[in-house]
């Protein structure tokens, strides 16, 4: 059956190079009719109705190329921070808990630190320094000081104090009592360690912060897919959670390792999450959209069918006659296949009922072994 098959549609790809050369000069009108017409398909008016056979011309158009992967929700690199004391305290007031939701520069805890009430003392008596150094003989040094305050600013900073902070303590020429920490961004804690009188030694981490209004997806895109995506296409998330809602994203990186287990290569989506339904850790299915480069042929899928493990599309024929052509085919996307070889722009192909036709032809195979 295989071989019959092919037979025809080795008969239709002969017959239709021997017609070419029947149109040069010195060519003779070849037996190729017979051979054509017996590997054309005949149906009659009620039967082509009835397979609802539509023909439509092969066109050039753009194609964009799509691309279907997994991936996982994360947090958003860029807006996730942990908040660690800088030096060796005791944790005096918590004024933030896992779930809460902040404010950029929000209270989120008060540390007790007797080296950060040494280091504003030192402030403080360098600033009294400097305003009594008055005077021709008291500049070079004045100048020294100004420096040494500098330094003194510097390292309460270092220690975590914030601008506002440092600005208090020289206005008000008044030490603070305990260091405040506070969120750098505004976000949601999405961790945190923190409980009255612990003691935290420098380096601790105390809470973890993250801007859940935006989210990445670390993709996984297959070896055969890497060049047909590049950064910039867009991109449709979903997830079981929320069943028929798409997010749309960005993509924004493609990595540059292939992981050696799975065979895929990680890639980023950026999506913004303003209702907060998606969650990291959720599980979800990406759906890449890339944009279009030159005008290809191309026909709808329904015009393409599969024979005996090749592409083929059929073309009519007087009297409702359809003759398979075998094509080679390129890129899918969106309902459309693109046509490398085989077809030429405005050549007509059956674009609806080409399954039954394919029936057809199988049948045709049969009743010729017989």
């Amino acid at each position: 059956m295989r071989a019959q098959i092919l037979g025809i549609i080795g008969l239709t790809a002969a017959g239709l190079a021997l017609a070419a050369a029947c149109n040069r000069p010195g060519g003779a009108p070849a037996e190729a009719a017979p051979e054509k017409e017996s590997s054309a398909i005949s149906l009659s008016a009620e039967a082509a109705g009835m397979s609802g056979v539509k023909v439509e011309a092969v066109r050039k158009m753009s194609l964009e190329t799509v691309v279907n992967s997994t991936g996982v929700v994360g947090f958003n690199e860029r807006r996730y921070a942990c908040v660690s004391s800088r030096i060796a305290a005791t944790l005096e007031r918590v004024d933030a808990f896992e779930g809460d939701r902040v404010r950029e520069g929000q209270s989120l805890a008060a540390l007790y630190s007797a080296d950060y009430l040494a280091a504003q003392q030192d402030l403080l008596q360098l600033l009294g320094l400097g305003a009594r150094q008055t005077g021709e003989a008291g500049a070079e040094a004045a100048a020294m000081t100004e420096r040494l305050v500098r330094s003194a600013e510097g390292r309460l900073r270092l220690m975590g104090a914030g601008e506002a902070d440092v600005r208090t303590i020289i206005e008000t020429r008044t030490p603070q009592s305990l260091l405040v920490l506070r969120a750098p961004f505004a976000g949601t804690i999405v961790s945190g360690s923190a409980a009255p009188g612990r003691q935290v030694q420098a380096g601790a981490d105390l809470f973890e912060i993250a801007d859940l209004d935006t989210l990445w997806v670390a993709a996984n895109l297959h070896e055969k897919d890497l060049a047909l995506v590049t950064p910039g296409c867009s991109a449709s998330v979903s997830v079981p959670a929320w069943p028929g809602e798409f997010f749309p994203g960005r993509l924004t990186a493609v990595g540059d390792v292939q992981d050696e287990a799975t065979r895929t290569v990680k890639a980023r989506v950026e999506i913004a999450n303003p209702r907060r339904k998606l969650k990291p850790g959720m599980f979800a299915q990406v759906r890449l959209t890339c944009p279009a480069g030159e005008r290809v042929l191309a026909v709808p899928e329904t015009a393409v069918r599969d024979v005996e493990g090749r592409a083929v599309v059929f073309q009519p024929g007087p009297g409702n006659t359809f003759t398979p052509r075998p094509v080679k085919v390129g890129r899918r996307a969106e309902g459309w296949v693109e046509i490398l070889e085989g077809l030429r722009e405005g050549d007509e192909v059956v674009t609806q009922g080409s399954f039954s036709l394919k029936a057809e032809l199988l049948k045709k195979s049969l009743e010729g072994e017989e």
